[in-house]
């Protein structure tokens, strides 16, 4: 989904709290944050404003609770609000479609995908059309969204090095603020794919860190920056390397 039909679905969303709120259904973004399951209102927030694909689980509560129709929202198609006989076709086919996927099977990010992915993570058809693998033996595929990365550069040797690949899970922006410190992620940016571990400086300020400091000093960065996170799982070596220098004694 390109950006403009990001900013589109936002700008619906947007005429439909409006609604709600002026006809008093809706008290504010929060209680429909708490209505779809959200801690805090930020991602409603983000929906409207086009920087965050809109979740099956408020077009749920959307529906169940205004009887709004998410085809209006996703696709500019009939009326704000629905008839309770009228099927919501497009929400339907997702939910479908995402059923019928196999969750074992985890897209894999490669080096020469990662400029590519960092320009349309966001976009269900392009995570759709990368190779996938499967989650490794005693990894629950359920309830959370996997990713593998192959890692690049030198930064974080001798714990890892280019080549390797890592499995992870994604941590939702509701939650960055309980990010553990010290821990292995791997931050997404506007222009990079990085694994590092993670000091919160600030609410608002991480402090990266790389294994091989003396080459790669720590650097701040501003979460405002950040596009996606993902918490380090398992790792899967490229090849075996020595752990001593061994010496012939037979």
């Amino acid at each position: 989904m390109s950006q403009s039909e990001e900013n589109s679905i936002g700008e619906r969303l947007l005429e439909v709290l409006a609604v709600l709120k002026r006809n008093r259904k809706l008290k504010n973004d929060m209680d429909l944050a708490e209505l779809a399951g959200y801690r805090t209102a930020s991602a409603i927030t983000e929906m409207k404003k086009g920087r965050m694909e809109v979740s099956e689980k408020l077009l749920d509560a959307l529906q169940k609770n205004f009887a709004v129709n998410p085809d209006y929202i996703l696709l500019g198609e009939g009326s704000i609000f629905s008839n309770e006989e009228q099927p919501a076709s497009f929400i339907e086919a997702r939910r479908n479609a995402s059923v019928n996927k196999d969750p074992s099977m985890v897209p894999f990010v490669p080096i020469k995908a990662q400029a590519g992915y960092i320009r349309a993570y966001d976009q269900t058809v392009f995570v759709d059309t990368m190779e996938k693998y499967a989650l490794p033996p005693g990894v629950n595929p359920h309830g959370a969204v996997w990713r593998y990365w192959e890692i690049e550069g030198e930064s974080m040797e001798p714990a890892f090095y280019k080549g390797d690949i890592i499995l992870t899970s994604q941590v939702h922006q509701m939650d960055w603020e309980n990010l553990r410190n010290f821990y292995l992620y791997v931050i997404v940016t506007e222009d990079k794919v990085m694994l590092k571990r993670v000091f919160c400086k600030t609410a608002f300020e991480w402090v990266l860190i790389s294994e091989n400091e003396e080459q790669f000093p720590q650097q701040l960065i501003t979460i405002d920056k950040v596009k996606e996170v993902w918490v380090f799982r398992r790792s899967i070596l490229s090849n075996a390397k020595p752990t001593k220098v061994f010496e012939i004694k037979v």
